[in-house]
């Protein structure tokens, strides 16, 4: 059976606008498994939906994206955890 590029939740979201933004391209010189990579994209699309980063070229995306590697590279590996301490950090004065 062939399965369509468009096809189950992503269509859902492709076709209301809702565009999910990879995190690997801001992942240089970092060698991360795929669980890990997964783990990353889940935490990074939560928050950004949270915080309602929608545009590709907000400079807020990749200040986001940094801080999701770095708590990964220093072993907070659980999406929610990752998702907490990001938000607390990005929302302080």
């Amino acid at each position: 059976m062939r399965r369509s590029f468009l096809n189950g939740t992503f269509r859902r979201r492709f076709l209301k606008g809702v565009y999910f933004m990879p995190i690997r391209k801001y992942v240089s010189g970092a060698t991360f498994g795929p669980e890990l990579i997964k783990d990353m994209t889940t935490a990074f699309e939560r928050i950004r939906t949270i915080l309602k980063l929608e545009d590709r070229d907000d400079p807020l995306l990749e200040v986001v994206a940094k801080k999701v590697i770095s708590l990964a590279s220093q072993g907070t590996f659980d999406p929610k955890e990752i998702e907490r301490l990001v938000i607390a950090d990005t929302k302080r004065p």
